[in-house]
């Protein structure tokens, strides 16, 4: 659909102060146009809004608080279930690392606010806020390379701060960095 084409999004992020995609990437491979299919897709299309808008505007990713047949009037399901926590919080670090300005969590099926999933979105959306002016104010570039590290870890490393995202889903990621004192 020509009206989803990242041309088409540059076109209208022109007149806006602040651009971003949404990107549902639970279960893997869905809502995905790129090659990534993995849950690292979040940082990719992170760094296509801010290479659509020249890095000149700030991106907000908009991130999947939902399941995908809650979002067909359905109940969750095995095939289709919710983000895991630990899978929401990944698609927030992947988009910060990758330098994404701001979060909007996006759930029009997922209505019960009390329920352990929405405690999941709020815990990872408190970890988020407890260091984002640290992010905002003293961070060097997004992405920028850590001596020593995998080319699957992203960083973003300010002054009294390191956030490291390891987007390799088959292994771990192991290294040693020793930080001037």
């Amino acid at each position: 659909d020509p009206r989803q084409s990242f041309d088409s999004v540059r076109r209208y992020s022109r007149a806006a102060d602040v651009t971003g995609v949404d990107i549902y990437p639970v279960p893997g491979g869905r809502h995905n146009n790129l090659p990534n299919k993995t849950l690292s897709c979040v940082g990719d299309y992170t760094e296509l809004s801010r290479k659509l808008v020249w890095d000149e505007k700030p991106v907000w990713m908009i991130l999947q608080a939902f399941s995908w047949s809650e979002e067909w009037s359905g109940k969750v399901t095995e095939q289709n279930p919710r983000p895991t926590r630990h899978e929401l919080r990944f698609m927030v670090w992947d988009a910060v690392v990758r330098g994404a300005r701001g979060i909007v969590w996006y759930g029009k099926g997922a209505q019960d606010v009390y329920s352990d999933f929405w405690r999941s979105v709020a815990d990872v959306s408190r970890e988020l806020s407890a260091v984002a002016e640290w992010i905002m104010n003293d961070a060097r570039p997004a992405s920028a390379p850590l001596p020593g590290a995998p080319s699957k870890v992203k960083t973003l490393i300010g002054a009294d701060f390191m956030i490291l995202v390891n987007e390799d889903s088959e292994k771990t990621a192991e290294f040693s960095v020793k930080l001037a004192s």
